[in-house]
């Protein structure tokens, strides 16, 4: 395009041209100001979702192991449970003469 006013040709990226093309230079910079307003907007909201799984995973990390260690007091009191058992059971035999 031409600017027959002050026979300026204009372009892609003509704001890098000079002086003559200082509106052009003007207009790319505000360009950039909202592309930059739109990147950090979207930083935040990628912050804020990172924050929310990083909440989701410290509450699920926290639950399972409270599950693993519930489930090793149940195996622990089950074995408790099971070796009584085959004592009363040996003793049973011990009693019966039967070892």
């Amino acid at each position: 395009m031409t600017d027959r006013s002050k026979a300026t040709t204009h372009a892609e990226a003509c704001w890098s041209w000079g002086p003559a093309h200082y509106k052009c230079a003007m207009r790319e910079i505000e360009r950039l100001r909202e592309e930059l307003s739109e990147v950090r907007a979207e930083l935040e909201r990628k912050d804020a979702e990172i924050a929310r799984l990083r909440a989701q995973l410290e509450y699920t990390d926290r639950y399972a192991m409270d599950s693993i260690r519930t489930a090793s007091r149940d195996l622990d009191d089950w074995h408790g449970d099971m070796l009584h058992l085959s004592n009363s059971a040996r003793a049973a035999l011990l009693k019966d003469g039967k070892q």
